[in-house]
């Protein structure tokens, strides 16, 4: 499942945006127009350097360029992330800390099957706890691995 925008509540509630990993509230964006909306977006994607500080102002045709970005990020620490940024971010943490992805398994608690899964892109929605098990496991800080996290699971593997 993607990230997806809409107004809360019959006709024109507040805006939000949603996912796997929850939903973010736009508080006092009943009144914004779709195109008002998707410019407050637009801001957000470029300070969590998701668009270029150049990419073009949505208007009433042209807009996609957001929509399909919010679709494949997360809102994680107060910021997007791009979703497919973490089994890359995942294999240069483990090759930095010098260790094999069973090394790994064994000592964040995490099945090396899910590790190569996710390194690989073949598995995408890594839970909330295994994601602090790996961070754990590399010896990083939470946050460093939390912000290339896509799209975390409330609950299980």
């Amino acid at each position: 499942m993607t990230s997806l925008i809409h107004r809360r509540g019959p006709g024109k509630g507040d805006w939000y945006v949603y996912g796997p990993w929850g939903a973010k509230d736009y508080p006092g964006t009943a009144n914004c127009t779709k195109n008002d909306f998707h410019k407050c977006l637009r801001r957000e994607l470029i300070d969590s350097e998701i668009l270029a500080a150049d990419s073009p102002f949505p208007s009433n045709r042209y807009h996609d360029h957001v929509t399909m970005a919010i679709m494949n990020c997360s809102w994680i620490d107060g910021r997007w992330v791009k979703d497919s940024d973490f089994g890359p971010v995942l294999r240069t943490l483990r090759e930095k800390a010098g260790r094999t992805q069973e090394q790994l398994a064994n000592k964040a608690g995490v099945p090396v099957a899910t590790i190569r899964d996710l390194e690989q892109g073949r598995r995408t929605d890594p839970s909330w706890s295994t994601i602090c098990n790996l961070a754990t496991g590399l010896e990083v800080d939470l946050n460093t691995l939390a912000q290339a996290a896509p799209a975390p699971r409330k609950t299980g593997e």
